[in-house]
């Protein structure tokens, strides 16, 4: 695919829009500016631009909300929702992660690709076989369009202080003593429990 300006040339490998899109040459003033490119051959699909996903629900939560929907987390649904055309699956397996299909990230053809149900969160069929004999109960199929289905990510134990950039000092509440790990100054006597209580940013939705 060819994007040109009045001046300048671009020749992508794919559809500028899609993801992984790379140039293969630039032109500018003429004039090539790869002497030798690395060219990677694209599927068939890459060629097409991506198709533009119906924002209509986010338009109407804009408007219901003057500008400000909520932020939170959708709740899990007890449905089953057979998911298609996937690469890989993740799951937890003592305290790492594992793999339960191969890696399928080269397949180009849908056809090759993997199929999982899932009912109240939990796997229940993993192949497209297995999977069959639930096409009827399922309330949803989704196409994942090549993409992968991973655990959630948990973090727990965050740091007490209140901060904006941990690497900034200027924006770091100064150090949180811990009478188990540090020496706490004498000012703070000596049953100091410090907690976190407000803090206050100057952007997004101006204070959280």
């Amino acid at each position: 695919m060819i994007v040109t300006s009045p001046l300048d040339v671009v020749l992508w490998d794919s559809h500028p829009l899609a993801l992984g899109a790379t140039p293969r040459q630039v032109f500018i003033d003429g004039i090539a500016q790869f002497t030798r490119p690395h060219v990677v051959s694209e599927s068939v699909s890459a060629l097409k631009a991506p198709k533009t996903p119906d924002f209509e629900s986010e338009a109407e939560a804009a408007v219901e909300h003057e500008g400000l929907p909520p932020l939170g987390p959708k709740e899990s649904t007890p449905q089953t929702i057979l998911f298609t055309n996937l690469t890989n699956v993740w799951v937890r397996k003592g305290n790492r992660i594992h793999s339960i299909l191969n890696n399928l990230t080269s397949a180009t053809d849908r056809t090759e690709r993997g199929v999982v149900g899932v009912t109240a969160g939990n796997i229940i069929c993993v192949t497209a076989n297995e999977c069959e004999q639930f096409k009827p109960l399922a309330n949803r199929i989704v196409d994942l369009e090549g993409g992968a289905i991973q655990p959630g990510l948990v973090t727990y134990g965050s740091k007490l202080g209140l901060e904006e950039i941990a690497m900034e000092k200027s924006t770091v509440d100064g150090p949180i003593f811990d009478p188990l790990t540090h020496t706490v100054p004498k000012i703070l006597g000596e049953e100091t429990v410090i907690k976190a209580a407000d803090g206050l940013q100057y952007h997004t939705r101006n204070s959280l």
